[in-house]
């Protein structure tokens, strides 16, 4: 479980609760959409969505995103294409000194 730092007032333990905004909800959005947090917090972030428009449509948009980007098939690029890349991206890495 990825740890990172929770909206003020929202510490397990905390007494002092804090209702939360849509910025709480962005700086954990990848705990929260993969419930990966105390349950009193996502209680309390599920309580926001529902009556937040801006933060369920964000939630589905990013829901729709993983879900894509787990779609997407991987393939192997053949050595020659790989080597054409690191070519053109060492000559723009002198271009750009």
């Amino acid at each position: 479980m990825r740890k990172r730092r929770l909206p003020p007032g929202t510490g397990v333990g905390n007494a002092k609760r804090k209702e939360f905004t849509c910025e709480d909800i962005e700086a954990i959005l990848l705990e929260y959409i993969d419930k990966e947090m105390d349950e009193r917090i996502l209680y309390q972030m599920e309580r926001h969505r529902m009556s937040c428009a801006h933060c369920t449509k964000l939630i589905k948009s990013f829901r729709l995103v993983i879900r894509y980007l787990k779609a997407i098939e991987e393939k192997d690029v053949p050595e020659e294409v790989h080597q054409k890349l690191l070519l053109r991206i060492e000559n723009l890495t002198w271009k750009i000194k």
